[in-house]
């Protein structure tokens, strides 16, 4: 998860890519927390504040993954 700056969405390809899981698996996750996922394809969006509140743990990756990056600037 090192190359994601924090934004207010993030497509799920971009998801994926950086969690290391194929789009449809992390589309079913969010459906099953209830993550609305906006668009289709693969101009699919997911906002960070619905990640913050539904998938507290993927959020806190988020940020870490934004403080390894500032941190090698």
């Amino acid at each position: 998860m090192i190359d994601l700056p924090i934004k207010p969405l993030y497509s799920l390809t971009e998801l994926a890519r950086v969690c290391a899981v194929e789009r449809r698996v992390l589309r079913k996750l969010f459906a099953r927390e209830g993550i609305e996922v906006v668009g289709g394809g693969k101009l699919s969006f997911v906002s960070l504040s619905e990640i913050e509140r539904k998938l507290p743990t993927l959020f806190e990756g988020i940020k870490v993954a934004h403080c390894l990056l500032e941190s090698l600037r």
